[in-house]
């Protein structure tokens, strides 16, 4: 090739490289291989830190949906199911089912009546139980047991906390899951709140009241509607009063009267409310004083009854003598003697005593026991009575503790007394000063005096009722009275109330004092039923009919009357009307 052309094909090379052109010779320089190397790098980086993130979210919002999910089904079950509630329990070991056991722990069953008058049962239990690796909460329903009936099974909460190592099944799973009673100092608490955590962490809280169980909302309406927000009143439910008739009792002089006059102007100051009683005794070992077996409740709510008249017999008719075990009188009123749960469990436990645990159910007899010392006696029998009253409370069973004679004076003893029942002190004087006796749980008459301990109690009951009215229907055919047949209605300063004779034997109304108002006056006014007319209102307080100074006729023909009623007592008026 001649010099020429080699110069002319060289500048043809350098105008295709000006040009841009590709060749054979292009690369990378030093720079930008520098620079691809550290961008591509932020580019992983970045990658690899969303990947990350994706893969920890994934999880929780996969549980968190799933949460959702199970809070939608508890909100659907749990308020229908305790809206027509006659019933509840809350024993962990509780088979609710005759002849069926239900897996896991029972947290809360339900008895439920629907229909006319009730004429369909349904069980419904809810139990915390171990399905595969996964806790969950699961909702058995009995449809009419009665008749055959048909048992169905639902998850209702997957991924519940997991129990602690120490926990058994025998236990409230209180981890996991907690049944709280609403408006938990009133004897008969308006309804129940579940709390479910997750094991993530999360809890959420919801729940019903029982509206069939004296307090019914109708849907088929006479008259007047009934008025749901109409609170259900505190004053109502099953309250068991223990009285200590150990010997040391009779080293008072007023101490045997003393005990009988409380326990029967106990009876009388709840008399014509909706309450059931039941009444035991301890000495050196528990004992029944009315109804005649244990777990067992009698009615109120008539004044002069059968029942109370037997229960204030028998009261009357108590022996004081023998030993003091705390233990086997709070024992029995939620067990037998073998340890078979009642059916009915008490809301309310009194318990009255004079002096130190001297016996336990273990050791009935002190004296042939390893105790080196009173002291030692004291505690160790002091600690199961606490067992005792903390099974009551775990059962949504309050226990409140009345200590009277010298050993209200005597520090030992009533911080012993307070290991039982609790360490909030009662302020109140008597029962017309009644202080905090709605929340209190331990209480002393003014001085120990026996003579005052009833004031103690009338405060109890106060604390429980006072500032209610209770109504009663009766229909007067030929001077004699018979239950209703169809539904009446009533109207008060606080709202509209209807009674239904098919589920209600009576309805109960709360009013509210002012801080230091001493009366007040309300009126109830009966709606009209076609045929019938008002004949006369009766009412009374602590069993005694009520004056006209506290009682008349309402206003402008209204068929109803005016009460003075007292924020420390319980009324009760029965509304008697005549076919036309």
């Amino acid at each position: 090739m001649s010099f020429l052309n080699l110069h002319r094909s060289e500048q043809a090379r350098r105008r295709r490289r000006a040009a841009g052109a590709s060749t054979d010779e292009a690369g990378m320089t030093l720079i930008e291989m520098v620079l691809g190397v550290m961008i591509s790098g932020f580019v992983l980086s970045a990658l690899a830190m969303a990947i990350v993130v994706i893969l920890r979210t994934d999880r929780p919002t996969s549980d968190r949906i799933t949460e959702a999910k199970d809070v939608a089904f508890l909100q659907t079950y749990l308020p229908v199911d305790y809206s027509s509630a006659i019933s509840r329990n809350v024993d962990p070991l509780h088979q609710p089912i005759a002849g069926e056991t239900l897996p896991g722990t029972n947290v809360l069953s339900l008895v439920r009546e629907e229909g006319d008058g009730g004429a369909t049962t349904i069980i419904t239990s809810y139990r915390y139980a171990l399905v595969g690796e996964d806790w969950q909460l699961l909702r058995y329903e009995w449809g009419n047991p009665d008749n055959g009936g048909v048992l169905t099974r639902t998850v209702v909460a997957h991924q519940l906390a997991a129990p602690p190592a120490e926990w058994t099944a025998d236990q409230t799973p209180a981890h996991a899951i907690v049944v709280s009673a609403r408006n938990q100092t009133l004897v008969r608490p308006v309804g129940d709140d579940m709390q479910i955590t997750f094991k993530s962490g999360n809890a959420f809280t919801t729940g019903g009241a029982g509206l069939a169980s004296n307090s019914e909302l109708p849907t088929d309406y006479s008259g007047s509607t009934s008025d749901p927000t109409v609170v259900r009143s505190r004053c109502g439910g099953r309250v068991t009063l223990i009285l200590d008739v150990s010997g040391s009792i009779g080293w008072y002089p007023d101490g045997p009267s003393g005990v009988k006059s409380a326990a029967t102007g106990f009876i009388d100051a709840f008399t014509g409310t909706p309450s059931e009683l039941s009444i035991i005794k301890f000495r050196e070992y528990a004992g029944t004083v009315s109804p005649a077996s244990y777990g067992s409740y009698f009615s109120v709510l008539t004044p002069g009854s059968t029942a109370i008249t037997t229960a204030k017999t028998a009261v009357n008719n108590l022996v004081i003598e023998g030993g003091t075990n705390w233990e086997d009188g709070l024992y029995r009123a939620t067990r037998s003697d073998t340890g078979v749960v009642h059916s009915l469990l008490p809301e309310l436990i009194v318990f009255i005593t004079d002096g130190d645990p001297t016996h336990a159910r273990t050791y009935p007899y002190w004296w042939n026991n390893w105790w080196t010392s009173d002291t030692d006696r004291y505690n160790w029998t002091t600690t199961q009575a606490a067992n005792a009253a903390n099974f009551a409370r775990e059962r949504d069973g309050r226990t409140i503790g009345i200590l009277v004679g010298d050993a209200a004076t005597r520090p030992a003893s009533v911080a012993r007394l307070k290991q039982v029942v609790g360490s909030t002190v009662w302020n109140g004087t008597s029962g017309t000063d009644v202080g905090n006796a709605a929340t209190a749980d331990f209480f002393i008459p003014p001085g120990g005096d026996f003579s005052k301990l009833g004031g103690v109690l009338k405060a109890v009951v106060a604390g429980e009722c006072g500032g209610t009215v209770t109504i009663q229907k009766k229909v007067e055919i030929g001077g004699v009275l018979n239950e209703p047949t169809q539904p009446w209605s009533y109207t008060t300063d606080v709202g509209v109330r209807e009674l239904h004779p098919s589920t209600d034997t009576a309805i109960t109304v709360d009013f509210t004092f002012e801080t230091g108002q001493a009366t007040k006056s309300v009126q109830i006014v009966e709606q009209p039923n076609a045929g019938y007319q008002l004949n006369r209102v009766e009412c009374t307080s602590n069993g005694v009919a009520l004056g006209n100074d506290r009682v008349s006729d309402a206003p402008d023909q209204a068929s109803g009357v005016d009460i003075e009623i007292r924020p420390n007592e319980a009324v009760s008026c029965t509304f008697i009307s005549r076919p036309e």
